[in-house]
């Protein structure tokens, strides 16, 4: 009887030795996921970031021509692309914590920043759009995009903690209006170019 109690107790002590060191394995497995999960989202957010940049640059470069118009089209319908293809990419990653929230912020901050500065490009070259006679298809890329980057938004603020959605709902609100701001004002009728008056003879 002595005999099978000591082996039970043997038994018993090698289990939780040998278990042990599965606990510090798990916490650094979820770590390393948790981190990966960080790294999708990031990855997926640069080719957004890089294509609204590419549009900023091509309505910065509008010069009443055909060809830079073409160009700013093209580079729009990328950067929608790039918007619908980052939202997939992050449904499939997992949940953050708040410490990689936080380090995400600093990536989305980026994010806003520049879909401000593109969008607000985008309104003062209405006038050079306008005489092109291509408004209205800036007007319906500009629905489109206001569509996938809600959608964009809304998966980014399904990752992060409740403590962080509130400020991710803040970053989704300011593009939302960016976005409304911008559709209302390529809604407005085209202004008609002012005629070149001929030089006296």
């Amino acid at each position: 009887m002595v005999t099978m109690r000591l082996t039970l107790a043997l038994f018993a002590q090698a289990a939780i030795i040998t278990a042990a060191p599965l606990q510090p394995i798990r916490i650094i497995q979820i770590e390393e996921r948790a981190a990966g999960d960080l790294d999708t989202i990031e990855r997926a957010l640069a080719p957004v970031s890089e294509s609204l940049a590419n549009v900023d640059a091509a309505v910065l470069s509008l010069d009443g021509g055909p060809v830079t118009a073409n160009n700013l089209l093209i580079f729009s319908q990328q950067a929608q692309v790039a918007t619908d293809q980052a939202t997939v990419d992050i449904q499939s990653a997992g949940d953050l914590g708040a410490f990689r929230a936080a380090r995400l912020r600093r990536t989305t901050d980026a994010l806003i920043d520049q879909t401000t500065v593109t969008v607000n490009d985008l309104v003062s070259r209405k006038p050079v759009l306008d005489n092109l006679g291509v408004s209205g298809v800036a007007l319906e890329s500009l629905q489109r995009q206001k569509i996938s980057s809600m959608a964009l938004t809304a998966a980014l603020e399904e990752k992060v903690p409740r403590v962080g959605q509130r400020i991710a709902a803040e970053g989704r609100a300011q593009i939302e209006s960016v976005m409304d701001q911008a559709i209302a004002i390529y809604s407005e009728p085209a202004v008609a170019a002012v005629p070149a008056v001929a030089p006296p003879p």
